[in-house]
């Protein structure tokens, strides 16, 4: 398909228009014009293949609900009944290209004068098309490609939650130690017991960086939770305190 970048489309078109239209330079000999053409609309698929359709079968249903709640993609096309080995697993569509740049001339100016500008719908802008097109089904797939969990923030996540948002970490910070004082009732018996404690707590801080709540201090063993992850942190920890019948009242309240 990258072939279609190679294609001298103006060339191939006027071709055609040379076939359904033969007397157009008798037409307009007095008056020479050419055609002008558009891509009113553009799409640009990446697929995925898989060695073994049952494997897709059971992943297909996970990216479907990750993508609709995690991107709130209202529209999921499924294959329902069907021994599929490929997953058209992004999709970008473009119409609006005034949204987008391209680095070219503008109309009837210099050849040397590059700048960025608008797109346009001529056939010339096909190349920069498939270029924004992949960067968007790439940021996509990246996003699908998650290697961690979703988060329980109002389930089993809940104390780890809480643990990062402790006033005092506000001052330096919070190493993995930190938390086992939080998140364990009694001190570790043996060094085997601290050892699978440290495991436990660093599966659990590596959840936390993917889904932008902390970051790691450089040259340390030290986080800080992010700006949005205190958003995030304040609102779950106040709606898991908060009862139904309090909730009820903050409209009254308002």
């Amino acid at each position: 398909m990258h072939r279609e970048l190679e294609i001298n489309w103006a060339e191939l078109l006027n071709g055609f228009a040379g076939q359904l239209n033969p007397l157009h330079e008798n037409i307009f000999e007095q008056y020479p014009a050419s055609y002008y053409w558009t891509c009113y609309q553009s799409e640009w698929a990446t697929g995925m293949v898989f060695r073994e359709a049952d494997f897709l079968k059971r992943l297909l249903p996970l990216l479907v609900r990750h993508g609709m709640l995690s991107f709130s993609s209202a529209d999921v096309m499924r294959y329902f009944g069907r021994r599929v080995g490929v997953l058209r697993g992004a999709e970008t569509t473009i119409n609006a290209v005034q949204d987008f740049r391209a680095c070219r001339t503008k109309e009837g100016g210099p050849e040397e004068d590059l700048q960025w500008r608008s797109m346009r719908k001529g056939i010339a802008g096909l190349h920069r098309r498939t270029e924004v097109s992949q960067k968007a089904n790439e940021r996509l797939l990246n996003a699908l490609a998650r290697r961690v969990r979703a988060l329980c923030p109002w389930g089993k996540d809940k104390d780890l939650l809480a643990a990062v948002n402790h006033g005092e970490f506000l001052i330096n910070g919070f190493r993995n130690r930190d938390l086992q004082a939080l998140l364990y009732a009694t001190p570790a018996e043996s060094p085997a017991e601290r050892r699978r404690r440290s495991s436990a707590i660093s599966r659990k801080l590596r959840l936390l960086p993917a889904h932008g709540l902390i970051q790691k201090v450089p040259c340390t063993h030290r986080y800080h939770v992010t700006a949005t992850g205190r958003t995030i942190l304040v609102a779950v920890l106040t709606t898991a305190s908060t009862t139904v019948h309090q909730l009820n009242q903050l409209p009254k309240a308002a």
